[in-house]
């Protein structure tokens, strides 16, 4: 584990009566010095996507000061507000654990999952890069299952940190659980979802928006025709349905978030994202000169994308001229605040082509300067069902 990393036991965003995790909207510096209450307010009830990413915009919008400073708001998707009357006094006793807390009676298989990715890894960071949440959400999980089983389970004060020996026994059950639930999910998914009459394909939302029709397209032309099933999610969801056979196709980015096992997948190159540097029209003329600093809508960084853009900036040197001002794992909501002239972002050019032929989007950067990342389509090596040959040549054919 690196010296510098810890366990974050900052207050978590509220949850919703029903005890999902709401959408949380959550200061990590001085934005008005409100923290997590000042960028919810109080009252607020349940609100559909769109709805949430307004909101979240309008609400940077009443305080122009908070432009430029370094603040980060993470939006984070979800189909209802928590109803928070008081979001201070629900985060405060959402971080409780133990017996007495709201986390202390029940355990969630995420934490035992969690707990096994640390073990492996004993990085906090890898793990939770791993896991596909951030670092400080990794750290109050691994407290929430402490918090239920009543001891520590990781020695905090060696280098690197180990497990306790309550770890070490809790560790096998935990591998023998998560491995036996997950045999078993992915048969009872493979009884239910395996229709050899309708093709699965797992991509990202993004992909799913900008690319997806481009595969669409490739298949329709075969007879017998072949009915599809589109499912949206992370990578790591997707390349875990591909592993259990319940998606037949995987449509990813490719790049330093996505490790493709080619012992296990085939892949090829379908075709590529161009992400184009933007500004609202309507704002400050945001730019990327030498010795001037912008604010940065980012990618979250467990998107691929978002590891994508970090890495191509931190090579070109414009790191250090962007202030991260917002953060989302959707690229509709970064095309959202870049409209309302509140960063600039870079976005796929298949979102964004309209906007800029319309002129509510500038460019920011010239167009050599774009980012160019590859898409790939995966499939199993085992799979030798009939049906697959023709759609894997006509979708890898026609990109060729």
């Amino acid at each position: 584990m690196d010296a510098a990393e810890h366990v974050d036991d900052r207050v978590p965003g509220p949850r919703a009566r029903d005890g999902r995790q709401g959408v949380r909207a959550q200061a990590h510096a001085p934005f008005g010095q409100g923290g997590a209450q000042g960028a919810i307010g109080t009252g607020w009830q349940g609100r559909h996507d769109a709805d949430v990413r307004s909101f979240v915009w309008s609400e940077i919008a009443l305080d122009p000061s908070r432009r430029g400073r370094e603040t980060i708001v993470e939006a984070t998707r979800s189909s209802r507000w928590p109803a928070c009357a008081n979001s201070a006094k629900v985060g405060a006793d959402s971080a409780r654990i133990g017996p007495a807390g709201p986390m202390g009676r029940h355990m969630q298989l995420k934490w035992l999952e969690d707990f096994v990715a640390y073990a492996a890894t004993r990085s906090f960071t890898k793990a939770a890069e791993m896991r596909n949440v951030t670092h400080p959400a990794f750290g109050r999980r691994i407290r929430a299952l402490e918090g239920w089983v009543g001891v520590p389970l990781i020695d905090r004060g060696s280098f690197p940190a180990a497990l306790t020996p309550a770890g070490e026994d809790l560790l096998d059950v935990a591998r023998t659980v998560c491995s036996d639930l997950a045999a078993i999910r992915a048969e009872l998914r493979r009884r239910h979802t395996r229709d050899d009459d309708i093709l699965t394909i797992a991509t990202g939302r993004t992909l799913a928006r900008t690319f997806f029709s481009n595969v669409r397209a490739a298949i329709a032309p075969l007879r017998p025709a072949v009915p599809l099933r589109l499912v949206t999610g992370s990578v790591h969801d997707a390349m875990i349905m591909l592993a259990d056979e319940t998606a037949d196709l995987v449509l990813c980015y490719a790049g330093p978030a996505v490790e493709i096992d080619h012992t296990l997948f085939e892949s090829r190159v379908v075709g590529a994202e161009t992400l184009i540097a933007v500004r609202g029209s309507c704002g400050p003329a945001f730019g990327l000169e030498a010795g001037t600093r912008s604010p940065f809508l980012k990618y979250s960084e467990t998107m691929a994308l978002g590891r994508v853009v970090a890495r191509a900036l931190t090579q070109r040197g414009l790191s250090q001229q962007l202030d991260a001002a917002f953060e989302a794992d959707m690229a509709e909501t970064l095309l959202d605040g870049a409209l309302q002239g509140h960063g600039i972002a870079w976005l796929p050019a298949a979102l964004v082509t309209g906007e800029l032929a319309g002129g509510r989007l500038v460019r920011v950067e010239a167009p050599d300067d774009d980012i160019t990342v590859e898409i790939r389509l995966c499939r199993r090596k085992r799979d030798r069902r009939r049906k697959m040959g023709p759609i894997w040549r006509a979708v890898t054919d026609g990109a060729a």
